[in-house]
């Protein structure tokens, strides 16, 4: 080769390689651009990662990246739509009830978290991620205007509320402020062993005075009331009486007529359950509900699988809510400590609920993104 053409060839060369070391500059200038939580929302979503990639960023044409900020929030938002709209659904004209608690996130803002709780149609116990809500104060008003805001926000109906628990939100703590004590009734077996000795403690008269003390009358009789749900030792602390009176602390939902139905129902019901091996060795009255709906003895005695949502949908603790305020740190951290509200809510309802995101159909999330 000419020393004209060696020559050349060089130029040639490194052209090409500052060309290269431009295109990747490009690239990794693009890759700042795509937030961090767009990036962990692919992993949330390993279903439909090669689909995106083959028409998003990079790969995107020249004229729809989708790389501007707002484009992204804009998407996640949509997401956001879709993913509570799925939730809302699910809970259809079912009772639920809300757990609520605050917590400062990292810029020392007091964030409120509420969850909701229902029996789903195959008698399931579920509790969802409803949002968060930046509360200017903790007062008992406050509280219970961000409350009011997320139901108008969703289109819920406040009769279908039958039940609070709170914790670190303890100002709105009132008539169901026993709900914590009053659930624990065989939602586990710790709990089974923690309820039977409150109401072993009701012999005792010191005890006794000190849960009055404590308690309103009303919601010690609600205790005992829910023990007769139990399924321990054969249903044994069944009592037919006992659960119409439960039925009669709800007198918005169970009518003079229903109340006598229900006692009629529950006689025929225990002795059902008695002389069928499947409800054997059931582990409280979750499983019970769903052993109900599995047979399809729901519908036989629908009052009574009624009162037994009753007991169910009252919130048991806020250990689910505590898991939201872990995920609120780890979204919103101090790099990112200026994250606004609508953001973090929006990233931590697709991250928390990840499991219906991943089930929505991506042109439901398209359809609202272009609305």
């Amino acid at each position: 080769m000419s020393s004209i053409g060696a020559s050349y060839a060089g130029v040639y060369v490194m052209q090409k390689r500052q060309k290269e070391k431009m295109e990747k500059k490009e690239d990794e200038t693009r890759g700042k651009g795509e937030s961090s939580i767009a990036k962990e929302s692919k992993v949330s979503a390993p279903g439909r990662t090669k689909k995106v990639r083959a028409v998003a960023l990079k790969n995107a044409p020249n004229n729809l990246k989708l790389m501007s900020p707002k484009i992204q929030k804009d998407i996640v938002n949509a997401a956001v739509g879709e993913t509570t709209n799925a939730i809302i659904s699910d809970i259809g004209d079912s009772l639920f009830s809300i757990l609520v608690d605050e917590s400062r996130d990292v810029s020392i803002k007091e964030q409120m978290v509420v969850m909701f709780r229902y029996v789903d149609n195959k008698g399931y116990v579920i509790e969802r991620f409803m949002g968060i809500e930046h509360v200017a104060s903790t007062t008992a008003f406050s509280l219970k205007t961000s409350i009011d805001a997320l139901f108008a926000r969703h289109h819920l109906s406040i009769s279908q509320l039958h039940g609070q628990g709170y914790d670190g939100a303890s100002n709105m703590n009132g008539e169901f402020n026993v709900s914590n004590v009053i659930n624990i009734v065989g939602a586990s077996s710790k709990r089974r062993e923690q309820a039977l000795k409150v109401i072993e403690a009701l012999s005792n008269d010191l005890q006794l005075q000190e849960l009055r003390n404590r308690f309103t009358e009303v919601n010690i009789e609600l205790l005992l009331c829910l023990a007769c749900l139990s399924t321990n030792n054969s249903f044994s602390a069944f009592n037919t009486q006992k659960l119409v009176r439960l039925a009669e602390l709800y007198p918005s939902d169970f009518s003079t007529e229903q109340l006598m139905a229900l006692e009629i129902q529950l006689e025929n019901y225990i002795d059902d359950i008695h002389s069928n091996t499947k409800f054997q060795e059931l582990n409280g009255i979750s499983d019970l509900a769903k052993k109900l709906v599995e047979i399809g003895k729901h519908k036989e005695y629908p009052l009574v699988y009624f009162l037994i949502t009753l007991g169910l949908v009252l919130p048991v603790a806020t250990a689910s809510v505590k898991k939201v305020f872990s995920g609120m740190n780890f979204v919103k951290n101090r790099l990112r400590n200026r994250m606004g509200d609508q953001w973090m809510n929006d990233s931590l309802v697709v991250y928390i609920e990840k499991d219906i995101f991943n089930d929505i159909d991506n042109e439901l999330i398209v359809k609202r993104f272009q609305l």
